[in-house]
């Protein structure tokens, strides 16, 4: 891991209540990999079938994220048709991994009004969660391009260091450096989201967002308070 994210990442984990957790068993990228059917316009047209009856009340019709109930949830439903996702394995910027977009639509995030199709309640069949995979990709264009290799754009991580409190303080200056990671303006001393930026922040269409609560370790998205999933997100 480059020198200073981990030590920022160890700063951020120590401000959780619970323990780091390893990807959920099945989710890995080479396991979901092997997995993966190839994509086909029979199974897109299945996965628009999926869309329909289960994610187009919020994401809406064209995949604009205007669903009927999008106003009301916060944040936003996900605009499909700008390509650009939050949770990836991908540098910022790019598009994510048909193995990323299964893995959301599997496990939800925690603390928004997305639920895990995959397990639970809502749990679907793995065969219709791919096919809705492959069909809400139909909505940018970039993904139909046979040059468009996300693949490509992996982050590369290595192993993290041992964690200790000499590493924490480290990440800790770093956290509250304004010229450096500058975090504490948002996200707040005791990262609880509160800081006295927290209610400025927007995203990417405008909506206004507010910043994670990083002492509640249960409330992170998609694989939870794991080393890799933290580490990507700071990357």
């Amino acid at each position: 891991m480059a020198g200073a994210l981990a030590l920022l990442l160890g700063a951020i984990l120590a401000l959780g209540s619970v323990p780091a957790l390893a990807v959920p068993a099945g989710y890995g990228n080479s396991e979901l990999r092997e997995r993966k059917p190839k994509a086909t316009p029979e199974l897109v047209a299945k996965g628009k079938v999926v869309y329909e009856k289960r994610c187009g009340f919020c994401h809406g019709e064209k995949g604009d994220g205007n669903g009927p109930v999008a106003d009301y949830l916060h944040p936003r439903p996900r605009d499909f048709t700008k390509g650009l996702y939050k949770f990836r394995t991908t540098k910022t910027g790019e598009s994510p991994t048909d193995e990323d977009i299964f893995r959301t639509v599997s496990l939800g995030a925690p603390g928004t009004g997305m639920p895990a199709w995959g397990e639970g309640t809502f749990r679907l069949p793995e065969d219709e969660l791919w096919q809705v995979v492959f069909y809400i990709k139909s909505f940018f264009e970039d993904f139909a391009d046979p040059e468009f290799n996300p693949y490509e754009e992996l982050i590369k991580q290595g192993p993290p260091p041992a964690e200790s409190s000499e590493l924490i303080q480290l990440g800790r200056k770093i956290y509250i450096d304004e010229a450096r990671g500058a975090c504490v303006k948002c996200h707040g001393p005791e990262g609880r989201g509160d800081g006295e930026e927290a209610g400025t922040q927007k995203d990417d269409w405008d909506a206004p967002i507010m910043p994670a609560n990083l002492a509640a370790g249960w409330r992170y998205k998609n694989w939870g308070p794991s080393l890799e999933e933290v580490f990507r997100t700071l990357s």
